[in-house]
């Protein structure tokens, strides 16, 4: 594990993307005051003249510019920080017309999100050359500072309040420069990496930028161990006694409904007289 970060720690003066990075950072400068320049000086132009209609034309060479500018930076992105920025929009249609071109530009967010980053370049260039002009210029002036031997032999060193040999002196910083050399390279690496993730989210359209992985076959994706047959469980007594079947005994016969009971005649407490002649009985209706 030392090694390995040992080998990360001194590895970024030999490794090649550390060189593509310092290239993109120092020229970030010159290019946003060229920017920075050129998009103030087209608007500042172009609102206050539309109402004499040059302005309109102003104001569409300008944003035309920016939108060439934003394909350069995006490549510059791609081609020096090896950042994958999608893209800035739709293939264009060849049936649309002008008025569909126009509207499709003014409703596309990479538009805005572009030229925000064109504006950002500015501040973002100066804050690069300020640090690393600072960072390597330090490093690399104690890496050759037992050179002033040659030229100045005499020269006397004071190291805060302290009067040091010029060899010492020179020792000290050139083992203090070998130590900040790649750590300066560091620091300028992680300020690249952090422009890089400022491009991939300001010139590309992220939402529909999505690498596709492919599946794997479901052949391979099956370790050998999932592929081992399993044998079956042994049967355990709770488990015999639970498979055992479950006899249910049969419905009961419906049971035989009863005979009707006759019911006995009431006690007649008023019989009938049998002198008395029985009430003859109303004739038939026709």
């Amino acid at each position: 594990m030392n090694d390995n970060w040992l080998a990360r720690f001194w590895g970024v003066i030999i490794r090649p993307q550390t060189y593509l990075n310092l290239a993109y950072l120092f020229l970030a400068f010159p290019l946003g005051v060229v920017y920075f320049v050129f998009f103030v000086t087209g608007l500042s132009l172009g609102f206050p003249l539309i109402i004499v209609w040059i302005g309109l034309i102003i104001l569409a060479v300008v944003f035309a510019a920016a939108w060439g500018l934003a394909l350069f930076e995006r490549q510059m992105a791609i081609w020096l920080l090896r950042v994958d920025v999608g893209p800035m929009g739709d293939d264009p249609n060849p049936a649309d017309d002008l008025w569909q071109r126009f509207k499709k530009y003014i409703g596309n967010p990479v538009t805005w999100k572009s030229l925000f980053f064109l504006l950002l370049k500015f501040p973002l260039g100066l804050i690069s050359f300020i640090l690393g002009v600072t960072l390597l210029t330090t490093s690399l002036a104690l890496v050759f500072s037992p050179l002033i031997l040659l030229f100045f032999p005499n020269a006397q060193i004071n190291f805060f309040e302290w009067a040091v040999h010029p060899a010492v002196g020179a020792l000290i910083g050139f083992i203090l420069g070998i130590l900040l050399v790649p750590v300066s390279l560091h620091i300028l690496n992680g300020l690249a990496w952090l422009y890089g993730r400022i491009a991939y989210y300001l010139l590309g359209r992220v939402e529909t930028h999505r690498a596709i992985v492919p599946a794997a076959p479901l052949a391979a994706s099956i370790t050998p161990a999932a592929a081992a047959p399993v044998s079956a469980p042994q049967p355990t007594p709770e488990a015999e006694v639970a498979a055992e079947p479950i006899l249910l005994e049969p419905p009961a016969a419906p049971l035989e409904a009863e005979p009707p009971v006759e019911e006995e005649p009431l006690l007649d407490l008023f019989p009938p007289d049998p002198d008395e002649p029985a009430s003859p009985e109303p004739p038939a209706q026709p």
